[in-house]
């Protein structure tokens, strides 16, 4: 069997190479905290956001993760996770990660650069959902990774990306990324049940179905 190459690939009997590697790196004494945040790192890196140090010296500019490691001094006296992230093609936009447990909660919050990109992102994530500290096996302590990789990329990762990559006028492959020219565009190309049903579930894409071009469109 071939070894996965993202986490989400991940299966009880095989771990992504990557997240496998930064887990055998964590100490024996290390907490099921530790461990979610090794695949934390993981995810961060799929999306885009390395630790600042590595994109500084500019090492990931090979793009490789088998070049990922745990940052030094990620978790400190306190107990709290903390580490300083950036888009190797945005080095000069430098986030945080700051991760705080509360019991079996690990409450984690991705916050940017305080010049123009201000929203930060945040989620709870109940640890042992994804991480069984008493399985034996190595692959079967991680479970429940798709749903992982799913929640964390679309909860915190690619809105982050998008803002920051929007404040540099960088089109990005996804719905935030997009031109509004664009949007209308794909707009005027579906059904108008469609467009009104796709309105009521996102505020900018109601803004747009209503926008006087759409509706002079769907009147001819």
């Amino acid at each position: 069997m071939n070894q996965p190459i993202l986490l989400e690939e991940s299966t009880p009997f095989k771990l992504s190479r990557v997240l496998e590697r930064l887990m055998t790196s964590l100490p024996r004494n290390a907490s099921h905290h530790d461990h979610l945040m090794a695949a934390l790192i993981v995810l961060l890196a799929e999306a885009g956001f390395w630790p600042y140090e590595m994109t500084v010296d500019n090492t990931v500019k090979r793009w490789h993760t088998d070049l990922l490691k745990i940052p030094e001094k990620l978790k400190t006296e306190d107990g709290i996770y903390r580490m300083k992230l950036s888009l190797p093609i945005l080095p000069h936009k430098v986030c945080k990660l700051i991760a705080i447990p509360t019991g079996d909660v690990l409450v984690v919050n991705l916050i940017p650069p305080s010049e123009n990109v201000t929203t930060g992102y945040n989620m709870a994530i109940q640890t042992l959902k994804y991480f069984n500290p008493h399985s034996s096996d190595l692959a079967g302590r991680y479970i429940n990774l798709k749903e992982l990789s799913f929640r964390f990329k679309d909860g915190l990762t690619t809105p982050l990306r998008t803002d920051l990559l929007q404040d540099e006028g960088i089109i990005n492959p996804s719905l935030q990324g997009l031109p509004v020219e664009i949007k209308l565009h794909i707009l005027k190309m579906l059904p108008i049940r469609t467009v009104r049903r796709i309105g009521e579930c996102n505020r900018e894409l109601y803004s747009l179905s209503k926008a006087p071009e759409i509706r002079r469109y769907f009147k001819t």
